[in-house]
């Protein structure tokens, strides 16, 4: 809970991945995770489709190499 709240304090994108079936977050997880898509993993037959949707909701985040800062992660 604690790591999830900084996260949220700093304004980092939270990208929920649902590894129960059926487990939607409520509570304050809930809060956080408010209206982002969640990457179900929870089931064999949703695998590459979840991989797939997380990998391009990644690249939406990305810092390239030519330094931009318009996201969080970098690409190596």
């Amino acid at each position: 809970m604690t790591e999830a709240e900084y996260t949220f304090r700093l304004h980092k994108p939270i990208i929920p991945l649902r590894l129960e079936d059926r487990y939607t977050p409520d509570g304050w997880l809930g809060a956080l995770c408010g209206n982002n898509l969640i990457y179900d993993f929870s089931l064999a037959a949703k695998y590459q489709d979840s991989l797939h949707g997380l990998i391009n909701g990644l690249a939406r985040h990305t810092v390239t190499d030519t330094g931009s800062t318009s996201g969080v992660f970098r690409i190596l």
